[in-house]
């Protein structure tokens, strides 16, 4: 019999979404970690934004947008 209950570990996930950013656009990005998050975003960038690639500027003001929420 264990006395000492397990204590569960809720982790955080990090959230994302273009408007964030000051788009005018519904899409929401979900991850564990801020690498995921810009993978999936620079894909959604590439595929529904038509950015080949992402300007320093707006990746530094994505970076400084990312939330930590408790569900996404």
């Amino acid at each position: 019999m264990n006395l000492y209950p397990r204590k569960e570990v809720f982790r955080m996930e990090k959230r994302l979404s273009c408007k964030d950013v000051g788009s005018d656009c519904d899409y929401v990005v979900c991850a564990k970690t801020e690498e995921e998050i810009f993978q999936k975003a620079a894909d959604h960038a590439r595929t529904v934004h038509n950015m080949s690639e992402i300007p320093k500027e707006l990746y530094e003001k994505a970076r400084s947008a990312i939330r930590e929420v408790d569900q996404c």
